[in-house]
């Protein structure tokens, strides 16, 4: 989200930035960024410009950029909760992940109801391996907005790692029931029903998701899986030479072809 406090009009800058936010609807987003970045110039004292030029900075890849602004934004007004939101988004991008927990965590302190800083907050403390703590924020991202697709998908999908199917299943249902067309919430459920043993859930979940997104991988992966729990390893070999197709360098990809071909003793393959 872009900031917004800066009153129409009233502003010395606004002919420029009403032309950028134009340029924005039109998704021009470089014509924007280059707006804002003649604007940001050393000495510009409003927060609202930094913020903005370090939201499309981040936008467009430009991270060292979008840091060096959204500190100006912090630096300028220390209360500013989303400025620390867009701190911390840019570290988090930049892999400083414990960095970036800190000034989420600083944002939710000034601004407690802050659903989207919960939920990358949860993503943080997911991807460092604090799957319990991640489990929290994503909870209280939805409990801030019961209808939040991506927290609920991430929820099912912690809740499942930590073995508690009860509750990854409903996060996951009701995920669905918000997005149906979302393969990744079909794949997670039907990783869900494959450590339950539903072989025949699975298949069909994992048959869903690739006739929505033919090239989406895990699909592959998932319906391999559930001819590996069959024993039917000609069948696991198709969907993973379907998934190398799409990602050849695949690592896990290649090493499970190879397993394969290795166990069936065909060492040429």
């Amino acid at each position: 989200c872009m900031a917004s406090s800066m009153s129409q009009g009233s502003h010395p800058d606004w002919p420029r930035i009403e032309m950028a936010q134009r340029l924005l609807q039109q998704n021009r987003l470089d014509e924007a960024r280059a707006i804002y970045q003649a604007l940001c110039t050393p000495g510009q004292q409003d927060a609202d410009l930094w913020l903005n030029y370090a939201i499309l900075c981040r936008k467009s890849g430009y991270y060292e950029q979008a840091l060096a602004a959204s500190n100006q934004a912090r630096l300028l007004r220390d209360d500013y909760a989303l400025a620390y939101h867009v701190h911390g988004s840019v570290q988090q991008c930049l892999g400083a992940m414990e960095e970036a927990m800190e000034n989420y965590r600083r944002a939710l302190v000034l601004q407690p109801s802050f659903a989207e800083t919960h939920y990358l907050l949860g993503n943080a403390l997911q991807m460092t391996g604090r799957a319990e703590q991640a489990a929290v924020s994503y909870r209280n991202a939805i409990d801030l907005r019961p209808n939040y697709l991506e927290a609920l998908g991430n929820l099912g999908a912690v809740l499942m790692n930590l073995h508690r199917y009860d509750e990854a299943q409903a996060c996951l249902q009701k995920a669905s029931q918000l997005c149906p067309q979302s393969v990744q919430i079909l794949c997670n459920l039907g990783d869900l029903a494959l450590v339950r043993d539903n072989l025949d859930k699975a298949e069909s979940l994992a048959c869903s998701a690739i006739e929505l997104k033919p090239e989406f991988v895990d699909a592959h992966v998932l319906l391999s899986k559930v001819y590996r729990k069959r024993g039917d390893y000609d069948r696991v070999l198709e969907c993973m030479e379907r998934a190398r197709v799409i990602q050849p360098d695949n690592e896990f990809i290649i090493g499970s072809i190879a397993e394969i071909h290795e166990m069936r003793g065909e060492f040429n393959k």
